[in-house]
């Protein structure tokens, strides 16, 4: 028993890679929220509010990653900003946040591919 009502549903049920917490999203009471549960002390909770892209377990112990982009202040060919990758990091136990670029969270990705322009070098030559 988590000590639960019963007029929520847990969706997207996750155990930690540990085994220590449990992870949920509730939804039919309110706006949906996050849910940690300590699984040894089930008083400890944490919850945060529904975002797109949701969070994930990190392979740190105690540890949670969401992740996030803003533009960065480089332009693209076509005079757009590139899109900077990054994770926020929740520490279960403190609740501090922190960022986390993507090439040093040691978990890679890859956006979009844009073709920019098509150039035939022969003819220009």
């Amino acid at each position: 028993d988590l000590g639960f009502n019963t007029q929520f549903t847990m969706q997207y049920l996750k155990v930690s890679p540990f085994g220590d917490y449990i992870s949920f999203l509730s939804e039919g009471l309110g706006y949906p929220k996050y849910y940690w549960v300590n699984l040894s002390d089930p008083s400890k909770r944490i919850t945060k509010p529904f975002k797109t892209g949701g969070y994930f377990f990190s392979d740190k112990k105690n540890k949670v990653l969401s992740p996030a982009s803003r533009d960065s202040t480089e332009l693209m060919g076509n005079g757009r900003p590139y899109p900077d990758y990054y994770f926020i990091e929740l520490d279960l136990i403190t609740k501090q946040e922190r960022e986390i670029l993507l090439k040093e969270s040691n978990i890679w990705g890859m956006g979009t591919i844009y073709v920019f322009g098509v150039f035939n070098i022969k003819d220009e030559q």
